[in-house]
């Protein structure tokens, strides 16, 4: 089994990076920043994948990860790193859910997940010295276990909500787009958290774990591939209402970072002004409206009127 999850990683690895770049083509064309937070998802489970190798086959093959000095080191900060994953994965997830949904967090929930996050993660560094301090796995490992619990039980959470927001939404194309997005993502990230906790409390044999985890990786960058651009055109682009064209602007607006002022500033050049008459609809002076257009010309980097206008009208 060993060469059959070996050869199974070396597959998942190359479609990981093609996926990953076909997000990032598909955020430059179209803007929208739940594709950056998506590819941000893939990278992070990439880079999993290639620790679980490594730790898996080479570190195992020097030194017995549980006894000597260099194992216990290379153990607990495999497992520093693993739980750091899941809190930004955690958090990504809930980043992608709120954009699909245009939701926005209240400012007091925003922080106290992000002091909840500080604590979490100043606790499995304390646990992490203490394991390398001490020359033993375990605390660092019960760490682990209690932050892969709190992400299977977030992610349930997140996915059960993202079901039902999906459920109430208006337009029909975009509840089933969006409900197939729920199962095509939600239910493997599941399964795989699910596999991680169960592991820690069962010795699972390495070959079996790192061919379930390039198997499930494989799939969820497989359904990236060909599922993509069908989510986009339904969900996005093929809403033809006022809300998705909306949508589809504040997206671009975010993306550029561009203050409301600004905003109103492209607009009116989208609509073919002058900076002139840019200066008397917005109570502007003339050498404001050219500050506020060279700024924007900066944050979008591009040389003209017309290149401006046509990155904003493709709606």
């Amino acid at each position: 089994m060993r060469h059959i999850a070996i050869l199974s990683m070396f597959l998942a690895i190359p479609m990981g990076v093609i996926a990953i770049g076909r997000l990032a083509s598909a955020y430059q064309k179209y803007r929208f920043a739940y594709l950056k937070t998506l590819r941000s998802l893939w990278l992070i489970e990439l880079i999993q994948l290639c620790l679980m190798l490594v730790n898996s086959y080479i570190l195992t093959n020097v030194y017995d990860r549980f006894t000597s000095r260099a194992g216990v080191v290379s153990e607990s900060l495999y497992r520093l790193v693993e739980a750091s994953a899941h809190l930004l994965w955690v958090y990504l997830v809930l980043l992608l859910f709120l954009q699909l949904f245009n939701l926005k967090l209240a400012k007091i929930t925003r922080h106290a997940l992000f002091v909840t996050a500080m604590l979490l993660l100043v606790s499995i560094l304390a646990l992490t010295a203490y394991s390398i301090v001490d020359l033993t796995i375990y605390p660092v490992l019960m760490g682990y276990i209690l932050i892969v619990l709190g992400a299977f039980i977030y992610v349930l959470f997140v996915g059960g909500n993202f079901f039902l927001f999906a459920r109430r939404t208006a337009d029909k194309t975009s509840r089933n787009i969006l409900l197939q997005f729920g199962l095509f993502y939600f239910i493997p990230l599941a399964i795989l958290l699910i596999m991680a906790f169960f592991h820690l409390f069962y010795t699972l044999d390495n070959d079996f774990l790192l061919l379930f985890s390039a198997l499930h990786s494989s799939l969820i960058y497989a359904l990236t591939l060909f599922y993509l651009n069908r989510f986009i055109r339904k969900y996005q682009v093929g809403v033809g209402d006022h809300h998705a064209e909306d949508d589809l602007l504040k997206s671009r607006f975010a993306a550029f970072n561009l203050t409301k002022r600004e905003q109103e500033v492209v607009m009116l050049i989208c609509e073919g002004k002058t900076n002139q008459e840019i200066a008397d609809i917005l109570f502007l002076s003339l050498l404001t409206v050219k500050g506020y257009v060279f700024k924007i010309f900066q944050k979008t980097r591009v040389k003209n009127r017309v290149q401006l206008s046509n990155l904003f009208n493709q709606l």
